[in-house]
């Protein structure tokens, strides 16, 4: 490690040491595995939970000097890619985005979903999609789908990180749905998600996928079509699935009074939970994809609350905000599992949509899974579409955090494009 670097990190031991949690550790070094640049021999003694945490803390940052002159900068994106906005000032206090703002002029929010019966303020229960920048970036592309094929089947490739197999012959099945046009006049037409279908479902079908994209679909027609794709035996042939859900989307009270979740809007103004459409890919109603893993992309905002940024003197420092019957089943299964979920906001955020191009989080998502799924899995992909948002802010600095969840998706997902069995 360069000597400006190690003095950085002797210099401000007790700051890293005091603002690196212990789940903060862990993750820091799992990233630096995935990125190959830690051993497992190496990174042992510091996640032996009978060594003290700070000890372990203090050894790391001081050990990790030893590993060449590179893994300051390795450090740095690790710490980035974990969204640990207060280590990564510490590290690059002049410096906090390691890459150019990218503003985007003429974006507005939109609306989605939220967990499962999560207490959200009041204030949050209402949709936001009023926002709307008056200036629009011209200067923005329009993307060029294309798929950057695999020379190796990575998830074949021995390791001792699990992964699940990828290589029949298509991928797996693809539905997207987005609902842009709304016969009732109190939700707005969502201008620009035209491109969102178009984008993603050129990428699924170059990734290897057998998609199909369903439209402004009313209540009923969207039950039907996820009960359908899901109960489409052709899950039995194949080794993934993927689901795209672009819409409005508003917090509605539970019977309980006490919490919230997120409900989608289809276009004639009706309601449908979040949960309701992922427990139709459960061991229950999904049978063909059990074991599988199941990957989904959620458009909308989930709140009304709006993620700054603030300028500062040396560039943009992000605002500290917290959030806090089985049937005869041949083998024993968990009911719900595999499941991998991209929201394009945290719960009680708006999510951007710019009115020419569609989505931010849509557009990074195609961008970043065409010139990386070749070599990289899944959520390393979803972690770096993350890293890229956090570069883009409207004229008013707004910005947008990707939120990822799993429900025992305990495997990586390589879709090697262009190979199979």
């Amino acid at each position: 490690m360069l000597d400006e670097d190690r003095q950085t990190i002797n210099k401000n031991l007790d700051k890293l040491v005091k603002h690196t949690s212990d789940i903060g550790l862990e993750r820091i070094i799992e990233i630096l595995k995935e990125m190959e640049v830690l051993s497992d021999e190496f990174a042992k003694p510091y996640l032996d939970t009978k060594i003290k945490a700070n000890m372990r803390k203090v050894e790391f940052y001081l050990n990790i000097q030893r590993l060449g002159p590179a893994m300051f900068e390795k450090l740095k994106h690790a710490v980035s890619v974990c969204k640990y906005e207060d280590l990564l000032f510490i590290l690059q206090p002049y410096k906090h985005h390691l890459h150019p703002i990218d503003e985007r002029l003429g974006a507005r929010p939109t609306n989605l979903p939220d967990y499962m019966n999560e207490v959200i303020p009041t204030k949050m229960y209402t949709t936001m999609d009023q926002y709307q920048d008056a200036s629009v970036n011209f200067s923005m592309q329009a993307i060029d789908v294309k798929v950057r094929e695999a020379d190796q089947r990575l998830d074949l490739k021995k390791s001792k990180s699990p992964r699940y197999r990828c290589g029949s012959s298509p991928k797996g099945l693809a539905l997207i749905i987005n609902i842009r046009e709304y016969q009732d006049k109190s939700h707005s037409t969502r201008k620009g998600s035209e491109h969102d279908d178009k984008n993603l479902e050129e990428l699924f079908k170059q990734l290897g996928y057998q998609t199909e994209v369903h439209l402004d679909l009313d209540k009923r027609e969207f039950m039907d079509v996820i009960k359908m794709f899901a109960a489409n035996p052709k899950h039995f042939q194949v080794h993934t699935c993927m689901v795209a859900i672009m819409c409005h989307g508003q917090m509605e009270k539970n019977d309980d009074e006490d919490s919230v979740t997120t409900v989608f809007i289809t276009t004639d103004g009706k309601t449908i939970p979040y949960t309701w459409v992922v427990h139709q890919f459960d061991a229950v109603n999904c049978r063909g994809l059990i074991n599988k893993p199941k990957v989904f992309f959620f458009q909308a905002c989930r709140g009304e609350s709006k993620a700054t940024v603030q300028r500062l003197g040396y560039g943009l420092m992000a605002d500290h905000t917290e959030a806090d019957g089985m049937g005869n089943l041949p083998i024993p299964v968990r009911k719900l599992s595999d499941v991998l979920i991209a929201h394009a906001a945290p719960r009680g955020y708006i999510a951007m949509r710019d009115v020419n191009k569609g989505s931010w989080f849509i557009q990074k998502i195609v961008e970043v899974f065409m010139n990386k799924a070749h070599n990289t899995h899944v959520l390393s992909m979803l972690q770096e579409v993350d890293v890229v948002l956090s570069r883009s802010i409207t004229s008013d600095c707004l910005s947008q955090t990707v939120c990822i969840e799993q429900f025992g998706f305990n495997h990586k997902l390589y879709l090697s494009p262009g190979l199979y069995d």
